[in-house]
């Protein structure tokens, strides 16, 4: 499992930041440079080895977070309770995957579920949970640390 300390963030990729589209709960999460909402994340390490990945705008924590159970093709969205992440090594020692942890999983995704773009063509890139695949460039996140 990749590390990260507890601290501010951003994560991107070749199209641009992990960003929280708009204020209102539950907003997509989207990969843009044109976001509205500074694409800057907190990592909390927790004590079970999993960590806690949210956003802070006008005072209200955004949680990286999806509805439901994690499955294949979940929408990312801000959610208000925190949500279980895993960074797993990327494809270089600048990038990490940030997966489902492997309890959470239904038994038809054991092979894991990583944060990717969503099916649906729209702009800014919404995302999803995807297939585990950590060759694949946009479950790829160069992790920047900001403090």
């Amino acid at each position: 499992m990749a590390q990260a300390s507890d601290g501010v963030y951003r994560f991107d990729d070749h199209m641009g930041f992990l960003a929280i589209r708009d204020p209102s709960p539950e907003s997509p999460v989207v990969v843009s440079t044109g976001y509205s909402l500074p694409p800057v994340w907190q990592i909390k390490n927790e004590d079970d080895g999993t960590l806690t990945i949210w956003s802070t705008f006008q005072g209200l924590r955004m949680y990286l977070s999806y509805t439901g159970g994690p499955r294949v093709a979940t929408p990312l969205i801000s959610g208000a309770q925190p949500t279980r992440w895993e960074l797993r090594p990327g494809f270089d020692e600048y990038h990490v995957v940030i997966a489902v942890p492997a309890r959470l999983l239904a038994p038809e995704d054991k092979d894991g579920l990583a944060v990717d773009l969503g099916r649906a063509r729209s702009y800014p890139a919404e995302t999803a949970l995807m297939r585990l695949d950590p060759e694949k460039d946009v479950q790829n996140w160069r992790l920047q640390r900001l403090s």
